[in-house]
């Protein structure tokens, strides 16, 4: 047998194996996909039931006088430097 002969029972086998190998990719890729979509649908729902619980808060619970989250503001880049 020469390296570039067309065997079938060699070709064969790779054909089986490439398919076998990209069902299985395919599998993996699309359970990925699925649980991060599963994560950010549970995450918007519980964003969404806390958004509901403060619109629905009396003003003098403690849950309506939690401070909200401040992000720090942008700086620019002449900020750090030095003069």
């Amino acid at each position: 047998m020469t390296a570039g002969s067309d065997d079938p029972a060699t070709s064969g086998s790779f054909v089986r194996g490439l398919t076998l190998g990209a069902l299985l990719g395919a599998a993996i890729a699309g359970s990925s996909l699925w649980s991060r979509r599963r994560r950010r649908a549970r995450l918007a729902a519980a964003d969404a039931r806390a958004a509901h619980r403060e619109s629905q808060a009396d003003p003098g619970t403690p849950e309506a006088q939690v401070p909200k989250a401040r992000l720090p503001e942008p700086q620019s880049p002449e900020a750090g430097a030095r003069p």
